[in-house]
């Protein structure tokens, strides 16, 4: 039994959470009246804990690692999925940690 052997179920729910995160993640940005543009953290006016943001730090970097997952499973390719985690520890080191530095 392959892993990819039902990719398809898997593609359509990770598919679903990754709009549904990346949409919640603006919803709360605007509400808060901020910026959703990650490359200036400097344009951010407040830091948003609510909505979304209760659950996740990152919910726009995890929709996208979901959508990654997703496009994994649909491609059946193993190395999609460790394109998923080279994903993760670039994000990680190059733009949640300065990002969380422009916070403080």
């Amino acid at each position: 039994m392959s892993l990819f052997q039902h990719h398809l179920l898997f593609w359509f729910p990770l598919e679903y959470l990754f709009i549904s995160i990346n949409v919640a993640g603006i919803v709360s940005f605007r509400k808060a009246v901020t910026t959703v543009y990650p490359l200036k953290p400097d344009m951010t006016l407040s830091l948003v804990t609510t909505g979304i943001y209760k659950i996740t730090r990152n919910p726009m970097y995890l929709g996208a690692l979901l959508l990654l997952i997703g496009w994994a499973f649909f491609l059946s390719n193993i190395f999609s999925c460790v394109a998923s985690m080279i994903f993760v520890l670039y994000m990680s080191r190059y733009k949640i940690t300065p990002e969380e530095k422009a916070l403080k």
